[in-house]
């Protein structure tokens, strides 16, 4: 399991996976720090959890927020 504590160091590590990696959260939620614990598969099936105890990014809101106050 990989710790990050800053947007920094997570943008660092996202920027380091291969293309092709999946996450099992939103992509913009990842990038933005607005999640507890992330779990990545890189495409050759090698698997990585990240937890992200920083900051959420300013001003970011998450799709799903938006979806409910359409509602």
């Amino acid at each position: 399991m990989t710790n990050i504590d800053n947007l920094n160091s997570l943008s660092d590590l996202l920027n380091s996976v291969p293309e092709g990696t999946t996450a099992d959260i939103l992509a913009s939620d990842l990038e933005a720090g607005n999640f507890d614990t992330a779990h990545l598969v890189m495409p050759d099936g090698t698997a990585l959890d990240v937890t992200y105890t920083g900051p959420v990014a300013e001003g970011y809101v998450s799709p799903f927020e938006t979806m409910d106050e359409e509602e």
